[in-house]
């Protein structure tokens, strides 16, 4: 029989608020000739609320079991049986 404990472990990560928004016309009346791929009405700019990296999600981490028995039948040939238990400690943390 083979018992395997894991402890898997999320760290943190960082975010930021973005929105994409249409370019306004302002913007797509400066056009100065360029090709119509490369600014047209269908293209949309990435706005920033906030600095790089000024929210967080929190870390987490969460205790998996896993059970095998194995029995051995004729050379190498087995059966074997397996029981996996995740979140074994049952942390209820909102995962990202």
């Amino acid at each position: 029989m083979n018992l395997s404990p894991i402890w898997r472990v999320k760290f943190g990560r960082a975010y930021r608020l973005t929105s994409r928004i249409r370019l306004p016309a302002e913007q797509l009346a400066q056009n100065p000739g360029c090709p119509a791929n490369d600014i047209n009405r269908f293209v949309r700019e990435e706005i920033y609320y906030g600095a790089r990296g000024a929210y967080h999600f929190k870390g987490y981490g969460v205790v998996d079991l896993a059970a095998t028995y194995r029995n051995p039948v004729w050379q190498t040939a087995a059966h074997w049986f397996t029981v996996e238990i995740y979140n074994l400690l049952n942390n209820q943390q909102q995962i990202p």
